[in-house]
């Protein structure tokens, strides 16, 4: 390709190929002239910089298929890789044809204000400052084409190639650092979101669970509740003992039976009269089930207290502390026994081994620790009192009101 001062100089008039004369100044006559440099006659190396900053691929397509087009007077279709077009298309803009024209009007058009302002520079020094300024920003293609196509650009066109391509690589890093960085973000998004919808597919079945579990819980405490009343309406329709001491009939609450009296010479009982005060809430447990509900029982004298080691089953847990010192009080030593609502069962048997007398509170044990009970003070000939409901006075007046039987016994 002839370069740009050849093809000014051949338009000049001069014969085609002629050497071009020597001349003080630095810049090539279209310098002197004033007239700006086409697409065609700038350098090889800028066309690539120039279509590649200032176009996209499918911008170059569809503008080189119409400049076609219109030369053939037909539709026209490119194909091809990015890079063979590009690169097509760079061989076409070392000449003048109908290429290199339509791309020079469209670099014209796109870059008309920045060219219209680097039309004022006049000076070396204020093209070079002008590039300077044009390296730190983010568009280098318009400045880059005023600068080359600039009268006064061929003593900075060698540099200004170099620091393009320079900008170029730099900003290319940076367009991949951002890219990674990017794709590093959709990715850890993309976790998250997983994660998120695999928190709510459990919380969903928790939810769920707990819902089934509370529901159960609603009816447990709604049975539980029915037989509280049960037991309450059964102790409170229950009569006062008569006068001469011998024990009132228990009453029995609806679809509750009344289990058979033990012998007397099996186990000593006492029946305590209920109070009028309906039983805690502290202390809620189901009724004996028929055939274990708590025999009537004779009383025993607190002589039988004095130096006996007393096991109380059951009660009020708050009240522990306070049975303890009506027992220490009587002269006996004290030992608890929840009746299996925390302690095990296996402990009770223990306890009953030591015990001198036993206290079982019927309505605060369950069913097995009462059978054991019942079974074994029957077996060992131990005194054993069962009171029908959870109460500080009726323990004491058991204990209280313990006569000549219990201490002719002892």
């Amino acid at each position: 390709m002839p370069d740009a001062a050849a093809a000014v100089t051949g338009r000049a008039g001069a014969a085609p190929g002629a050497p071009v004369p020597d001349t003080p100044t630095l810049c090539p006559p279209a310098a002197r002239t004033g007239r700006r440099r086409r697409l065609w006659e700038l350098p090889a190396a800028a066309h690539d910089l120039l279509l590649a900053l200032s176009f996209d691929t499918e911008t170059l397509r569809q503008e080189t298929a119409r400049a076609i087009g219109r030369l053939h007077k037909a539709r026209c279709t490119v194909g091809g890789a990015d890079v063979d077009v590009l690169y097509s298309i760079v061989n076409d803009l070392g000449r003048r044809n109908a290429v290199s024209e339509a791309f020079q009007r469209r670099l014209e058009a796109a870059h008309a204000a920045t060219v219209r302002r680097w039309a004022t520079l006049r000076e070396a020094a204020a093209l070079r400052q002008a590039w300077s300024e044009a390296l730190q920003g983010q568009a280098l293609a318009p400045s880059l084409w005023a600068l080359l196509t600039h009268p006064g650009s061929p003593d900075l066109e060698a540099g200004a190639l170099l620091d393009a391509r320079a900008w170029v690589f730099r900003h290319a890093r940076s367009a991949l650092a951002a890219r990674a960085a990017t794709q590093a973000q959709s990715a850890c998004t993309t976790a998250l979101a997983a994660e998120v919808a695999s928190l709510r597919k459990r919380l969903a079945a928790q939810q769920t669970t707990s819902q089934a579990l509370l529901d159960d819980a609603r009816q447990d405490a709604a049975r539980l509740r029915g037989e509280v009343q049960r037991w309450r309406a059964a102790c409170e329709s229950h009569p006062p003992a008569a006068a001469s001491g011998r024990p009132a009939p228990v009453a029995t609450a609806p679809g509750l039976g009344v289990p058979p009296r033990p012998a007397a010479s099996t186990v000593a009982v006492a029946q305590v009269v209920p109070a009028a005060a309906p039983a805690p809430q502290a202390c809620v447990s189901p009724p004996p089930t028929p055939g274990n509900a708590p025999p009537a029982a004779t009383e025993p004298a607190p002589a039988a207290v004095h130096g006996k080691q007393v096991l109380c089953v059951g009660g009020m847990q708050h009240a522990v502390a306070r049975y303890r010192s009506h027992v220490e009080r009587l002269g006996g030593r004290f030992e608890h026994h929840d009746g299996g609502v925390e302690e095990g069962l296996q402990r009770l048997d223990g306890r009953l081994a030591r015990a001198d007398l036993v206290v079982c509170q019927a309505g605060c044990v369950n069913h097995e620790a009462y059978r054991r009970i019942k079974r074994y003070c029957a077996r060992a000939g131990k005194p054993c009192l069962f009171l029908d409901r959870p109460s500080l006075a009726r323990f004491e007046r058991a204990l209280g009101a313990a006569g000549p039987h219990e201490a002719a016994r002892a």
